[in-house]
């Protein structure tokens, strides 16, 4: 086989200035790229840093706190998500009892704007204020405010408000309640013997009206009246 010939020491040096030329080339381009990734991912630091920034929502909250409002065309957060979605869950187990189960408990007050119609049963521990009307077969209620209750067997151990007052009219004759109220009962006041006291109906209004014995001075008639369910038949007539 043929062989190389030795190199000269000229040779030898050249070849190795060439390779230590290349060593150093390789080490400034590795610190470049080196450098050059440093800068990228310092980028991406503070480009997720200022997404991260820009998902904390930034218009105005049209929510009651502690509710996160999302905003228009801007990346929502998961946890602000699930916040809000268990506050809510928290909202509602607090009005009307444990999520997933059939019955409603109200520990409180409850307040229905329009009618409250219960098919078997209706037990509220504090008050019931119904705007129109409370149905229900039995139940137990602490106090109840209602304009009709309708009910078979209702036990209110509190206060039953059925808008009781009392109407005071003078000089005259009879005394009339309020449209939508019953009279419960009544009374005059007189210098002279009544002849008679009596409940009366003039159309769709209840009252009391009273006479007087002789010429005396019938100075007043009250009539006690109340949201009740309105006496059947014809009222009282004149002894």
């Amino acid at each position: 086989m043929p062989t190389t010939p030795p190199l000269d020491a000229a040779s030898r040096e050249a070849i190795d200035s060439a390779v230590r030329q290349a060593l150093a080339d390789e080490r400034r381009h590795s610190r470049r790229r080196a450098a050059g990734l440093i800068v990228a991912l310092t980028a991406v630091a503070v480009a997720v840093g200022s997404a991260t920034r820009a998902w904390a929502q930034s218009c105005t909250s049209s929510l009651p706190a502690p509710l996160v409002s999302l905003c228009a065309d801007q990346p929502a957060l998961a946890a602000d998500l699930n916040a809000n979605t268990l506050q809510l869950v928290t909202w509602l187990q607090q009005k009307v009892g444990t999520v997933g189960n059939a019955n409603v408990a109200v520990a409180g007050t409850l307040n229905v704007a329009g009618a409250l119609n219960a098919n078997s049963a209706l037990n509220v521990t504090g008050t019931l204020t119904a705007a129109g009307a409370a149905n229900a077969s039995s139940g137990s209620i602490g106090t109840l405010s209602s304009t009709n209750v309708t009910a078979t067997n209702l036990n209110v151990t509190g206060a039953l408000d059925v808008g009781l007052e009392m109407v005071r009219c003078t000089s005259t004759l009879e005394c009339l309640c309020p449209a939508g109220k019953t009279v419960l009962s009544g009374g005059c006041w007189t210098d002279n013997a009544v002849r008679f006291s009596r409940p009366m109906r003039r159309g769709s209004l209840d009252g009391w009206t009273c006479a007087r014995q002789n010429d005396g001075n019938l100075l007043g008639v009250y009539a006690v009246c109340a949201r009740v369910s309105r006496m059947s038949g014809a009222i009282g007539t004149e002894p």
